[in-house]
């Protein structure tokens, strides 16, 4: 039924998967005080997703599976979830900026380069192309706030707590020090209880994403050092004081400190740009860098999903035919992935099968099944009719023009949730979205309608 989709279905279809997509962020934004593993709300939209997939069997679509589904699958799963921890970490206006780029770069390549897809021009369609790559750079660029300076003096006191009194020098991220260890994150009263010190275990690699201040790390959250707790004596308790927090770096009277709650210190640092230790403290990025980069894995990898189509269209998948192929295929690999992380919790916990377990993240159900069905169903839909803009309008054309999402999801960022300040960056913005605008009119006008007599 669907599958007969002609270009007016298409352009249709495109809009609404813009506003779908360009909207499904929005819950994610909203449970901001909830620590969600990235994994986890992947695992809701999947699930939603797989649960919606079979209202095309009421649309007259037969009940059959494609095996490129689940190559769907492999690449939308590790892609999506990485786009939902840039999402968490650096900003859903300059998370969906990066990863729209991209994937209009790689949507016109395989669409117009390699499946020889129908333009009325070439040089046109990637002049377009361009274009619209160019409004979405600056609408990413524009969306991100600006750094703010952390030159703001910190009290003695202060700055003495921050140094270890034997070692007579700033403690570092990591460091052990007589009476305690520094490690990244804060510690507040219901991390830094009298009765327990901190002491480090192994390094893992950096899983799950990073919210809060905690830094004494539950199994379900447990970046840069696993840690155990043990019981001190009184003298030990009353010593233990220092707890630095990452990363910010403030001068004081010559020296640079790292604080364990620059805030106090007077010091206007965004979370965003507080480090992360990756790899036992060997890489340290910021928040919001790794945040970027994980709207890049997005793009660069998650954009792919919908180039399987092409090849399952020539087993007869057509359209929202391919539906319960993708989703069926992305419930496996989502389940394939938890497992994958339950073996890597199993090694770092020394194969001990019980605290693997218990090191998992948790769903929160009673706080995210809302906003997870929300942000599921919103993708879902826009998953259905992206399936349909790509049958009608072709990967290089379509799915680019898909990524005008870009622009509902910049007016979330911005108006919504207030992610940029600032009247000139605000009209940067916006003539950035005129440039993007204007790259989409004009890579719909080099479209080339499939039947043309």
């Amino acid at each position: 039924m669907l599958e007969q989709c002609n270009d007016f279905c298409g352009w249709t279809s495109g809009i609404v998967a813009a506003l779908s997509f360009g909207s499904f962020g929005v819950p994610i934004k909203l449970i901001s005080n909830v620590k969600v593993d990235p994994l986890v709300m992947q695992s809701y939209k999947s699930f939603v997703c797989f649960l919606t997939c079979w209202i095309v069997l009421l649309l007259g679509e037969p009940l059959k599976f494609s095996p490129w589904g689940i190559v769907s699958g492999i690449f939308w799963v590790p892609g999506a979830t990485a786009g939902i921890y840039g999402i968490r970490n650096a900003g859903l206006a300059i998370s969906a900026g990066t990863w729209s780029s991209l994937i209009v770069i790689s949507s016109f390549c395989w669409g117009i380069f390699i499946f020889g897809e129908k333009v009325k021009s070439i040089q046109g369609a990637s002049g377009a192309a361009f274009t619209l790559i160019l409004g979405l750079i600056g609408m990413s660029v524009y969306s991100s706030p600006p750094s703010k300076s952390s030159n703001a003096p910190i009290d003695k006191k202060k700055k003495e707590e921050l140094f270890d009194p034997d070692l007579k020098k700033p403690l570092l991220l990591g460091q052990e020090t007589s009476n305690s260890v520094v490690t990244s994150g804060s510690m507040d009263a219901s991390d830094s209880d009298d009765d327990v010190e901190i002491e480090p275990v192994k390094a893992i690699e950096l899983t799950g994403s990073f919210h809060g201040n905690s830094n004494i790390h539950t199994p379900q959250a447990k970046p840069g050092h696993i840690t155990r707790r043990k019981k001190v004596d009184e003298k030990k308790r009353k010593q233990k004081k220092v707890g630095v927090k990452s990363p910010s770096k403030a001068k004081a009277d010559g020296v640079d400190i790292t604080s364990t709650d620059l805030e106090k210190a007077n010091v206007d640092k965004d979370k965003s740009e507080e480090e992360v230790s990756l790899f036992d403290g060997k890489i340290r990025m910021t928040r919001r860098s790794l945040g970027i980069a994980g709207a890049v894995i997005n793009g660069v990898w998650g954009g792919n999903n919908m180039i399987p189509l092409h090849y399952a269209s020539k087993q007869g998948f057509h359209g929202a035919g391919y539906l319960i192929s993708y989703s069926v295929g992305s419930m496996l690999v989502t389940v394939l992935m938890w497992v994958f992380r339950y073996l890597y919790n199993l090694y770092c916990w020394d194969y001990d099968y019980k605290q693997a377990y218990n090191a998992l993240p948790s769903f929160h159900v009673r706080e995210m099944w809302l906003a997870g069905f929300i942000a599921g169903g919103l993708y879902s839909f826009g998953n259905l009719c992206s399936i349909l803009v790509v049958t009608s309008l072709g990967q290089g054309v379509g799915y680019s023009f898909v990524q005008t999402s870009m622009l509902v999801s910049g007016l979330w960022g911005i108006f919504f949730f207030g992610e940029v300040q600032g009247f000139d960056r605000i009209l940067k913005w916006l003539a950035s979205s005129v440039i993007t605008i204007f790259g989409i009119l004009w890579l719909s006008y080099e479209h080339q309608p499939a039947v043309a007599h």
